[in-house]
């Protein structure tokens, strides 16, 4: 697809998904047309749906917005509430306790981490920000990709290279695509975020997959950013890191945000090895001027999360066996109904594909993605967030969903091997709503 074309389709989308986040000003206020141009994330816009359509006391399942259903460690809380009066600025690298466990933990027999060389932010939002505007070269995205990464791009007056991955292929990144990509634009630095667990299809690459696009990206020297916010979610434990095999060309960025399932903490990180310490101290230049520095008391509480005592990793078994069977259950019903999806094996996202159903749909007017996440909100108060703004086409009848609408915490005590019916018995009912819509078309 034509990149003009690209971004022409993908903010028309938005537009049609979202309000506009600016209405009519007055005449002594002046905003930047790249701004004013700019709409509300999708995936945080369907939460403004739900609030809305509760007030209506609408029956609502919430599969919008990829927020962990689980409680943070209690450990983590308890650590935040310790050091809550810890109010001095620190270092973008962040605290030495951090630094410290940051570089113990992501460092391996090849890719050695330097404290020096650590980034520590107010989300990693902040950092692929921060990345992608010290990068002087291009950016190459893969599709699906997760909504923020086209839209910070284009924030800054860049212009992502897609990649569209198969559905044949469960929209994993091959590496001939990269391979023809780079033989047909030789000249320039590559960057490419590579995200891993995907979101928004909840797949995982193998090692093997893993092994086989390093070997392609070293081969071309392309500079990977491995957003890595999922590696923890892994439903058979945690998975492994393109850095294993791509030592001196990975920055590997993450955050407490899933794995730890504390999104509101916004805290991120970023390590650089030495090869890349020069653009890690572009990217420090740029946090020291902008944001200063992480939220301190949530540092603190990244050290206890990232201790790894065993609170955490019993709260980390109890979470992977949970989701590996809900994850299971909804994508076999999904099977059941008729519907395509691959199996999630990790977090928890679905990537649901309506094709089966094109020629019914199309008789009710349903013909883009736009129209089928409207439609199922609608008709059974199911959000989802359109496939379009993840890079899919426009046509393509697909939306992605996150089951995560139940207790997590109750999840937990319950026990997983009673069942996801017993735990989390509003997505099965969100299911049985979905499949007797179907039989409705």
């Amino acid at each position: 697809m034509n990149i003009t074309v690209f971004f022409s389709s993908f903010f028309t989308s938005l537009m049609l998904i979202v309000v506009p986040v600016f209405s009519t000003l007055p005449p002594f206020v002046e905003i930047d047309d790249l701004i004013l141009n700019l709409k509300e994330s999708p995936t945080l816009a369907t939460q403004k749906q739900v609030a809305k359509l509760k007030n209506e006391n609408r029956t609502i399942y919430n599969w919008g917005i990829g927020t962990s259903p689980f409680s943070p460690p209690e450990c983590i809380v308890n650590t935040l509430r310790n050091y809550a009066h810890k109010k001095q600025y620190t270092p973008v690298e962040g605290i030495p306790e951090l630094q410290q466990i940051l570089s113990e933990k992501y460092s391996r027999n090849n890719y050695l981490i330097q404290q020096q060389n650590i980034i520590v932010s107010s989300g990693l939002k902040q950092i692929i920000f921060d990345i992608q505007r010290a990068w002087g070269g291009e950016i190459l995205l893969v599709s699906p990709y997760w909504v923020s990464y086209p839209v910070q791009t284009y924030l800054l007056q860049k212009r992502p290279q897609i990649i569209y991955t198969s559905a044949k292929d469960d929209y994993k990144l091959q590496p001939e695509q990269i391979k023809d990509y780079c033989q047909k634009s030789p000249s320039s630095a590559k960057l490419i975020i590579f995200n891993h667990p995907v979101n928004p299809t909840g797949c995982s690459y193998t090692d093997k997959e893993l092994k086989q696009l390093a070997k392609i990206f070293e081969e071309y020297g392309i500079v990977v950013l491995a957003d890595e916010v999922y590696l923890g979610c892994g439903h058979g434990g945690d998975a492994r890191s393109i850095s294993d095999y791509l030592p001196n060309n990975t920055i590997r960025a993450s955050s407490l945000s899933k794995e730890f399932a504390a999104a509101g903490y916004r805290l991120g990180w970023a390590v650089f090895p030495e090869s890349l310490s020069s653009l890690k101290k572009a990217v420090a230049c740029i946090g020291s001027t902008s944001y200063s520095c992480a939220p301190v008391p949530q540092q603190y509480a990244a050290v206890k999360a990232l201790e790894s005592g065993i609170e955490i990793c019993q709260y980390k078994r109890d979470v992977q066996e949970i989701m590996k069977i809900l994850g299971k259950d909804c994508y076999q019903k999904m099977i059941e109904i008729g519907l395509k999806c691959t199996l999630p094996k990790a977090a928890w996202y679905l990537l649901i594909d309506f094709e089966p159903y094109r020629v019914k749909l199309e008789k009710i007017g349903i013909t883009n993605s736009q129209h089928l996440s409207l439609a199922l909100l609608d008709g059974i108060g199911f959000v989802t967030v359109p496939g379009e703004a993840f890079g899919l086409p426009p046509e393509q009848l697909a939306v992605r969903a996150s089951y995560v609408d139940f207790d997590g915490d109750f999840a937990i005590v319950s026990g997983p091997e009673k069942g996801s019916n017993t735990w989390a018995p509003k997505i099965h009912e969100c299911l049985e709503a979905l499949e007797s819509w179907i039989k409705s078309l």
